[in-house]
């Protein structure tokens, strides 16, 4: 089996966490299982086209079965006909598409137009299948484009993940990391950090802000603020938090196609928990999404979108060390039980077969 996925946008030195848990390692273990694999930027595909002409595509689209795009946008009308010519070929040559999204981004519950993000469904539609990294995300795209999705959930890597280390901060660590897009969600921990910091503990509270450093938050005492990290950066900084945040506004309905990914690294990043491993006890909002991920005060806390209750949640894990441990240490097994890609990445497998076995989907690219 050959499986090549295509990417929008500009060609990143580093991939990010989208191209991460979607596609790269995904496929990383899907080549350790007789698949041939690979990935390219759109632009470079252009830049060949333009050196050797369309031969040039129609040679390495044989050498293919199925051909993967990810998050794929058209921010302009000649990005929607370099779009449509691809698929044409692809269509041509016998080939199957799949349209892969782990977020809404239909412009439906939030307006991304501002941001080029234009004609999602549109080109969904015109594929033969779409991977989705949650069962609710799925049924939105299915209804929208008319077309089959498999539910692929992100996974981690042990070999990154599931790697403890001596060291740790001194006292305890709060983590919250995040994109700027997370200004309304984080909202609620507003006055509630500053209660948590001002109070007095058996133990010392450091909080870490990652990516985001909202201006609520910016002068706080024993705040760490740390920029966007690298992947594998960013996991050993998970690893050092002893209790992670998961907040969303549940009022938004982008959130509700979201995935768990935040609370599942922060149960998988094994670290020593007394004489055992475990990862982080997780705090998040008791929605849908993290319900996927969390057993309310058995693999972590699910909490109410307001101060009281997540002050009480935070204030309740810095107190209760015997409990906290046993969130971390349950949540830990739980997450290598269901998200580990070593065993996942066969979820990839047979979606691809699945999409290879139907016919061809016989649409007019319009």
């Amino acid at each position: 089996m050959r499986v090549l996925a295509i990417y929008f946008g500009k060609p990143l030195t580093k991939p990010g966490g989208c191209e991460i848990y979607r596609i790269n390692m995904p496929f990383y273990y899907l080549g350790q299982h007789n698949w041939q694999y690979g990935w390219v930027y759109f632009s470079e595909i252009y830049e060949e086209f333009k050196k050797n002409g369309t031969q040039a595509f129609w040679d390495m689209a044989a050498n293919y079965d199925i051909f993967v795009f990810p998050r794929a946008i058209a921010p302009e009308p000649q990005a929607m006909e370099g779009i449509r010519g691809i698929f044409h070929i692809l269509r041509k040559l016998g080939k199957r598409i799949i349209y892969e999204v782990d977020d809404d981004i239909t412009n439906e519950h939030r307006d991304f137009s501002d941001q080029g993000v234009l004609g999602a469904t549109q080109i969904a539609s015109w594929t033969d299948a779409i991977t989705v990294s949650t069962p609710f995300l799925g049924e939105l795209m299915s209804s929208r484009s008319k077309r089959p999705s498999h539910v692929l959930p992100n996974c981690i890597d042990p070999l990154l993940w599931d790697k403890p280390k001596n060291y740790h901060s001194e006292g305890l660590v709060i983590g919250l990391s995040g994109s700027t897009t997370h200004g309304k969600d984080w909202n609620v921990l507003a006055h509630v950090l500053p209660r948590i910091l001002e109070t007095q503990y058996d133990v010392p509270v450091t909080l870490r802000l990652t990516g985001f450093s909202p201006d609520y938050l910016r002068e706080l005492p024993r705040t760490e603020h740390y920029p966007g990290l690298d992947y594998e950066v960013y996991a050993e900084v998970v690893r050092d938090s002893d209790i992670v945040l998961a907040p969303v506004d549940p009022m938004d309905g982008f959130n509700r196609y979201k995935s768990p990914i935040k609370v599942i690294e922060g149960m998988g990043a094994t670290r020593a928990v007394g004489n055992s491993l475990g990862g982080a006890a997780c705090i998040a909002t008791d929605n849908p999404v993290y319900r996927l991920a969390i057993q309310h005060e058995k693999t972590g806390l699910l909490v109410e979108q307001t101060e009281e209750a997540w002050f009480n949640a935070i204030d309740r894990l810095i107190r209760d060390v015997e409990f906290r441990s046993s969130l971390q240490l349950t949540a830990n097994k739980w997450v290598w039980k269901h998200h580990d890609i070593q065993k996942e990445w066969v979820k990839w497998d047979k979606a691809y077969r699945k999409t290879l076995e139907r016919p061809q989907h016989n649409v007019k690219l319009v």
